[in-house]
């Protein structure tokens, strides 16, 4: 176990020096593939729609100097920002692709934002303006034109598999909380924003 917990940790710092070699800005951000959790798996036969990786997470690079950061929503800590060390270690050897918008933006004002919701819970309801955050969520509030418009665009969610069925896992989820599945409701999703056009690939990372 000591010996499989030293290998993790150092796969995960030389991602992260692999990262830091390849020139990642602040605002770039990081997409992480379906891992086999039965929590990624709900996520992906809702969201995607393609044969190729499924993307269930994201997060957004802060590059401070020599030092590079992931803000992110997760669904044990809510809004957190952490290292990306510990951030690649945690996530079970999924395949990382971190992605850079085509269009120039404020970055460091899309930095601020997301750092302003750190200790917001996460959104299990995956409602907007609940005072809960999921990580697409935390994207898309962060991200605004000069303007001041959303770059991302919200669509009608679906928790809905392929087959038009849905999921027994969005079925408990949303029992335990007392609500009806949010279907229909505007939102988005990491997949969608990976896909959608308005991003290239920095590098991608498959360890």
């Amino acid at each position: 176990m000591k010996y499989r917990v030293l290998i993790v940790v150092a796969t995960a710092y030389l991602m992260a020096a692999c990262a830091c070699g390849t020139g990642l800005k602040n605002g770039d951000l990081v997409f992480v593939g379906e891992n086999g959790s039965a929590f990624s798996s709900a996520i992906a036969e809702s969201t995607s729609d393609s044969e190729g990786i499924s993307w269930v997470h994201v997060g957004i690079i802060e590059v401070q100097e020599d030092s590079i950061f992931v803000i992110e929503a997760e669904p044990r800590n809510g809004v957190r920002r952490l290292p990306l060390a510990g951030f690649v270690a945690e996530q079970d050897g999924a395949v990382l692709k971190y992605m850079r918008l085509k269009t120039d933006f404020a970055a460091d004002e899309a930095i601020a934002r997301a750092k302003s919701r750190i200790g917001e819970p996460y959104d299990w309801y995956y409602l907007p303006d609940n005072g809960r955050c999921y990580c697409s969520e935390l994207v898309y509030d962060s991200y605004l034109d000069e303007a001041g418009a959303h770059i991302f665009p919200a669509e009608s969610m679906s928790f809905r598999d392929a087959d038009g069925q849905m999921p027994q896992f969005w079925i408990s989820l949303f029992a335990a909380l007392g609500c009806e599945v949010p279907e229909g409701e505007k939102g988005t999703n990491p997949d969608s924003m990976a896909e959608s056009g308005l991003l290239y690939e920095v590098f991608l990372d498959q360890f």
